[in-house]
């Protein structure tokens, strides 16, 4: 979930509430960085969230061969239909499709672990 959190956060903020921030006078990473970079940096932690969680197995939490397929293609899946917020302009619905994707992703992760641990 920590790794989760930071796009699932920046995507709210690209998505909808920047200008919140903006007329609350608040700090945002859109003071900071330029839409392009702040893409590039989500999109960076989206595959990073995937390879976390992909990495899962590997820890001895599960042993499941169908687990650590269904972690891989939903990783490949969210990576996949992430690719679209590098291209993505301010006030473009990519983000907020980044946003439902997101979050799809962790409810189907914990989907799995959640399954994994009810068939043990």
């Amino acid at each position: 979930f920590f790794m989760w959190q930071v796009p699932h956060f920046w995507l709210v903020l690209l998505s909808s509430c920047d200008g919140d921030y903006e007329r609350a006078s608040l700090p945002s990473m859109t003071r900071t960085f330029s839409l392009e970079q702040i893409s590039r940096i989500t999109f960076m932690w989206i595959i990073g969230t995937a390879a976390a969680c992909v990495t899962i197995p590997l820890f001895g939490v599960i042993d499941e061969p169908w687990v650590n397929a269904g972690l891989l293609a939903a990783g490949v899946w969210v990576v996949w239909r992430s690719v679209r917020i590098l291209h993505a302009a301010r006030g473009d619905t990519g983000f907020q499709h980044a946003f439902k994707r997101i979050n799809q992703y962790a409810c189907m992760v914990v989907s799995l672990l959640s399954l994994a641990g009810l068939l043990r």
